[in-house]
């Protein structure tokens, strides 16, 4: 992509800043409408076919600002998702246990990845050049072939929350039973959206107090990112740029599930937390130094990867 389109400099980065701040900009308008107005069920899905047919669209791009303007749309609508599915996972779910399936949640993203990397190689040998299009334009086109389908499926099978499911699968008594779970644990019925509901949520210092570390942890992993560059950069071919990625990802998996387990057995958050993010301190230490073999870059990279966001 970068010869075809003749990126350089910093424009690759700056696909990732617009799809961040298309993100930034959606979420929280997104959680008000999907938790207040319109389903979970509904508005996910929708969403998540309208960005799949954005990123084909990204297949016929000529030009690095179409891209741009591409990318920021994804990350607007994809904003809905990660912590739409963490809110439904947590209107269902109990302290003791939801951070394992918040880990198997998050983690599908590092299981995607993996796959993205083999499907990239694959393309990329089977596919590119077919019918006049390269490898990563067959990659942007199979993205929304198999997403579509998922999206649609979404319509169906999300729950939405206990109070207020119509899901198919569910009997009376499940849904009798999910409200009783939920409220057990704290979770009430979706109120109306009010202004005095809004000064609550930016008024409460629990808010403020988890932005600083989040952003911490969000930054520590940043360098993963950038590993595929690093690859390209070294002379790895194009398949190996795209596979070796991938046992990074598999490392957040293993990491994400083990930690997952460990927390909701033992209610150790902050202990588990600290532990992971010191494995993390030490992969960052080493690639701001750089300058060692490169057997420890790639260590560095590799250790980077457990960090669970």
């Amino acid at each position: 992509m970068k010869e075809d389109l003749g990126l350089y400099g910093n424009e690759r980065n700056w696909l990732n800043s617009y799809f961040n701040i298309g993100y930034l900009i959606g979420t929280v308008p997104t959680q008000m409408v999907q938790l207040k107005y319109v389903r979970p069920s509904i508005w996910i899905p929708l969403c998540e076919v309208l960005w799949s047919v954005l990123v084909m669209a990204m297949a016929s791009a000529k030009n690095v600002e179409t891209l741009y303007a591409l990318r920021f749309f994804v990350g607007l609508l994809e904003a809905c998702a990660f912590p739409g599915y963490a809110a439904l996972l947590g209107g269902w779910y109990g302290p003791r246990e939801l951070t394992k399936r918040m880990a198997i949640f998050e983690q599908t993203s590092g299981i995607a990845s993996m796959f993205s990397g083999y499907l990239q190689a694959a393309l990329y040998k089977g596919l590119g050049g077919r019918h006049g299009l390269a490898g990563w334009q067959w990659l942007f086109i199979f993205d929304g072939i198999i997403s579509i389908p998922i999206a649609i499926w979404g319509f169906f099978a999300i729950p939405d929350l206990p109070h207020t499911t119509r899901a198919f699968y569910w009997t009376k008594d499940d849904r009798e039973y999910g409200i009783q779970r939920a409220e057990s644990n704290g979770r009430v019925a979706p109120q109306p959206l009010t202004l005095q509901a809004i000064k609550g949520v930016f008024s409460n210092w629990r808010l403020w107090v988890f932005i600083l570390p989040y952003l911490m942890v969000a930054q520590a992993g940043s360098g993963t990112g950038y590993f595929n560059l690093y690859l390209k950069a070294e002379g790895y071919s194009v398949v190996q740029t795209n596979v070796l990625p991938t046992a990074g990802n598999a490392i957040s998996v293993v990491v994400a599930f083990l930690a997952g387990g460990i927390v909701d057995a033992t209610q150790a958050r902050l202990t588990t937390s600290v532990i992971i993010q010191l494995a993390v301190a030490v992969s960052n230490i080493l690639l701001a130094v750089w300058y060692i073999p490169n057997g420890a870059r790639l260590f560095a990279y590799f250790l980077s990867h457990g960090v669970i966001i």
